[in-house]
């Protein structure tokens, strides 16, 4: 813990997944299906450097002198969150980096998400003139297996 804090200082991780669609990853990080996940186009930077983590079941010996070592620790999670197939973006030194109308793609409401969450956040991107794509995510009936499905606002109640 203390080399992991003392990392917070000067290294920022951006994580993200490949798969929208991931039950678990809904239930862990986005209000048990209620929030959105953000779907970003990996043609800017800094989202161009993102890296697949590795997934192990033992940590890792990384030399304290080796260059890249930062950037090694921060490559691996135990085997144990494989499911998310994560994938990260370090991010060196202090502050927020900024990534601009043109990395949001599209965005992706859970299947709990209320309607006027969604009005709201279309509202929202509207006056900032961000027009991405809009999908809901569908449960398949009977199944275990989400899908993505496009949406038009004004399909919406209250709109």
């Amino acid at each position: 813990p203390a080399l992991l804090d003392r990392m917070s200082g000067y290294l920022g991780i951006l994580s993200l997944t490949a798969d929208p669609t991931n039950s678990l990853m809904w239930a862990h990080y986005a209000d048990s299906h209620k929030g959105v996940c953000v779907g970003l186009s990996t043609d800017v930077q800094p989202l161009s450097l993102a890296r697949p983590v590795q997934y192990l079941s033992e940590i890792p010996v990384i030399a304290v002198e080796n260059v890249r070592y930062i950037d090694k620790v921060a490559a691996y999670k135990s085997t144990i969150w494989a499911y998310g197939g994560e994938w990260r973006v370090l991010k060196r030194g202090p502050g927020i980096v900024r990534l601009g109308q043109k990395a949001v793609r599209e965005l992706i409401f859970g299947f709990a998400c209320p309607d006027a969450t969604i009005i709201e956040v279309v509202q929202r991107l509207r006056k900032l003139n961000c027009n991405p794509k809009l999908f809901r995510i569908k449960r398949e009936e009977h199944r275990f297996i989400f899908r993505k499905s496009r949406i038009d606002v004004k399909d919406l109640d209250s709109c």
